[in-house]
């Protein structure tokens, strides 16, 4: 009896089990159902205003009326709607299932969207009128190569700024952004938004191991501009000669041998901007993020008649198609530029963009930076460069020094504009615009020289108390990727891009872009655990010795005369005759479109030949003949079709 009654509790306690194991299984079930469709709906709602916003912008850089308030109106409609959504989601925080929690954690700690609606306006009104101002301004330090000219504009755009006063108040809403997203103050609160933890410790780390190539790079630069200009600046370069983080502008100046800058520009100033992004999206598409697609080249600008520094990409989340508006000028610095902003904007394109927007991820940057490297190393076979440019020595360290002028002024100034802003979120000076300048020295090598503007105030980044930080990672990560693959660039005209193309682990880390944070996600395809100085120290170990050795002088530039086309229209004909001969030489016609290339060939022959073109010329008149007269019996036996409806009633 004992044992049919222990028998029996067992069969009991076994049902309650199984049965509680079903009620919360079922229960489960029903919560990631219902957080799942709630996820779903906010998605859907994103991606409205994110195409809503893109539409905004649009409208700005175009000067349509009431475009500064509408975008203004979008900015704040966006954060309130994210602000709102957050306590709706608290409720699952008990029962987040594992393939809903990232998801969960964007919108529950969604950044500066989750300042009061108050706060938000104030952010979005300051940054806007600045980039307002900015654009109305369309100063450029390509306008000019006069050192007292660009001084002297340089002080005039920014003397009666005023807005520098707002600065600091737009600034401490990123400790209240900290709080309110559970973070200990503004550094963890960055790197929160980064995704990698310590992220500003290995900054420190790698920026002491790279920073006496960028201190060499820049006395190279001032001893050239000290030349180029008769000044004598000593230690630092005048902030109103560069681009702040870039220093390609200067090239045409301090390059010791500028052929290759100057043919490249010269291609370009002949195919214009359009053929960059065709260019650019080459790549993209080798790189396996598709085609830009048929809206891109339906909708995009190519001819504004104001030039930005950069062109401005436009990413519609609803139909998952982006644009650009640019001007038509076309250079070395904008075609690498078209490469970076098309490897963006198809980034944008995988996973859901809205979602990915609230963070800052280094692994994508990697991908934008990577296509400015191969953008140089993709020359030849852009069309811009002869196949076997890189062959010669010259040639590779030019191109190396070209790419030195981008990445590692870059690196100082993302730098320079964290460390000053994290200093002054933790102990304010009392004097924003003097403790600008003392990074930028420190970390840049270039001064202001007693005027301390707020130049900050074009920084569309410091504008929006966005961090640099994921960029600075992505710098070095870029080149730790071409380790991986063994890509050595500038040793010929082979185009690399294409090494990715057929490569699974490439095609899989891509899939998988919105799913990891960026370590992860480097760490899980590339076994690259962490960031590191090496790849890039071993990239630029050249660099050093040329910057030792250069001629202080410039080699002069050989011009060339390029052959003329054979489609071009508007160059006549020219027909040379002797006296001796009876040969006739005349310049081929335009290449005819329902020709293949072989008889296009054959054609030029015999036009530009001497004995078979009198031949040639008797039998296409026969020919001609012929047909003329089968023509003219068919339409005396058939009435004149009518054009349309009209002419058959």
């Amino acid at each position: 009896m004992r044992i049919h009654s222990t028998m029996k509790t067992v069969l009991v306690l076994g049902l309650a089990v199984c049965l509680w194991t079903a009620i919360v299984a079922q229960e489960e079930d029903e919560n990631f159902e219902r957080l799942s469709s709630e996820l779903k709906l906010i998605k859907w709602d994103l991606e409205d205003e994110c195409s809503d916003i893109a539409d905004s912008i649009k409208e700005f850089h175009l000067d349509i009326v009431n475009s500064l308030h509408n975008k203004i109106v979008m900015e704040t409609t966006h954060a309130k709607f994210i602000r709102e959504q957050s306590p709706k989601l608290m409720k699952f925080e008990d029962n987040v299932h594992y393939d809903l929690e990232k998801t969960w954690n964007l919108l529950i700690k969604p950044g500066d969207l989750l300042l009061s609606n108050e706060d938000y306006k104030k952010l979005s009104e300051f940054a806007n009128a600045n980039l307002m101002r900015k654009k109305n301004q369309g100063y450029s330090i390509e306008k000019s190569k006069d050192a007292d000219k660009l001084e002297e504009m340089w002080m005039v755009k920014w003397e009666n700024v005023s807005t520098a006063e707002e600065y600091p108040s737009i600034l401490g809403l990123v400790n209240k952004a900290a709080q309110l997203n559970q973070q200990y103050d503004a550094k963890s609160y960055w790197e929160m938004l980064t995704e990698i933890d310590n992220a500003f410790g290995k900054a420190e780390e790698l920026w002491n191991e790279i920073a006496p190539l960028h201190e060499k790079l820049k006395n190279f630069v001032l001893v050239r501009l000290n030349k180029h200009y008769g000044t004598n600046f000593t230690d630092h370069i005048p902030a109103y000669l560069i681009e702040p983080g870039d220093w390609s502008s200067l090239a045409d100046i301090v390059l010791p041998h500028p052929q290759m800058l100057n043919d490249v520009n010269t291609e370009l100033l002949d195919k214009g901007i359009r053929n960059s992004f065709k260019s650019a999206e080459g790549f993209t598409k080798a790189i396996g993020l598709g085609r830009f697609g048929k809206k891109f080249w339906l909708e995009s600008k190519f001819d504004l008649t104001a030039c930005e520094k950069r062109a401005v990409g436009l990413h519609f989340c609803t139909d998952n198609t982006a644009e650009v508006l640019t001007c038509n000028r076309s250079t070395l610095v904008s075609h690498v530029g078209a490469y970076e902003l098309g490897t963006d904007l198809m980034v944008k394109r995988i996973g859901s963009r809205p979602l990915r927007n609230l963070r800052y991820s280094s692994a994508e940057e990697t991908l934008v930076s990577l296509s400015s490297l191969l953008s140089m190393q993709n020359l030849p076979s852009d069309g811009l460069l002869d196949d076997k440019y890189f062959e010669k020595e010259i040639n590779r360290k030019t191109a190396l020094l070209l790419t030195a002028l981008k990445v590692l002024p870059a690196l100082a100034y993302y730098r320079a504009a964290d460390v000053w802003r994290l200093e002054e979120l933790q102990s304010p000076s009392g004097d924003i615009q003097d403790s600008w300048w003392k990074n930028r020295e420190q970390f840049e090598g270039v001064s202001s020289y007693g005027n301390k503007f707020a130049d900050f105030l074009d920084d569309e980044e410091i504008l929006y108390n966005k961090p640099y930080i994921s960029k600075f990672l992505a710098k070095f990560l870029q080149f730790q990727l071409l380790n991986y693959y063994q890509i050595n660039l500038f040793q010929d005209s082979t185009n690399v891009a294409k090494k990715f193309q057929n490569d699974a682990t490439f095609k899989d880390m891509l899939e998988d872009l919105p799913n990891r944070d960026s370590l992860d996600l480097l760490s899980y395809h590339f076994s690259i655990d962490d960031v590191s100085a090496y790849p890039f120290q071993e990239f630029f170990y050249s660099l050093e010795e040329y910057l030792d050795n250069a001629p202080l002088h410039q080699a002069p530039i050989v011009m060339t005369t390029k052959a003329p086309k054979v489609a071009k229209k508007h160059l006549p004909a020219t027909t040379t005759s002797t006296t001796t001969t009876t040969t006739t030489t005349k310049k081929p016609d335009a290449v005819k479109p329902n020709l293949s290339p072989d008889l296009i060939e054959e054609d030029i022959k015999q036009a530009t030949g001497s004995g078979t073109y009198m031949g040639g010329f008797l039998v296409t008149c026969a020919v001609l003949l012929v047909v003329g007269i089968i023509i003219w019996k068919m339409k005396k036996r058939k009435p004149n079709r009518p054009q349309n409806r009209r002419d058959e009633v």
